[in-house]
């Protein structure tokens, strides 16, 4: 019994400091991805008045692949959202999507010489 009660504690405190295993995640975020974060930039702009622009990123299935993706909060009384209020929102958007998709790049995937340099 002490032996299944460590194994038990250790599988806790990896679970607390990894996060779920990649399989769990991936279904997850399949299945509810989408919903929680309308629910939550919905929560934000409901309990706190702010709007929320915000990059996600995941990995997919595939190896070596990525989902990223920019979800705001609908707009309350702008006729467009954020990302496309403008051209030089447009610009912006599209700089940062193309920057954070490179930055999740390197936090999926690194290679070594980024590993070295932590």
């Amino acid at each position: 019994m002490p032996s299944q009660q460590h194994e038990v504690k250790s599988a806790m405190k990896k679970w607390n400091k990894e996060g779920a295993p990649e399989e769990s995640q991936a279904q997850y975020h399949k299945n509810h991805l989408k919903n929680t974060l309308e629910d939550f930039s919905e929560q934000i702009r409901h309990t706190m008045g702010c709007c929320v622009v915000m990059f996600v990123s995941h990995k997919k299935k595939a190896s070596q692949t990525l989902s990223i993706t920019l979800h705001e909060t609908k707009p309350q009384n702008a006729r467009k959202r954020f990302s496309v209020s403008s051209g030089g929102i447009k610009e912006w958007t599209a700089a940062g999507f193309e920057s954070f998709t490179e930055w999740s790049k390197t936090e999926f995937y690194p290679s070594e010489d980024e590993e070295d340099a932590c």
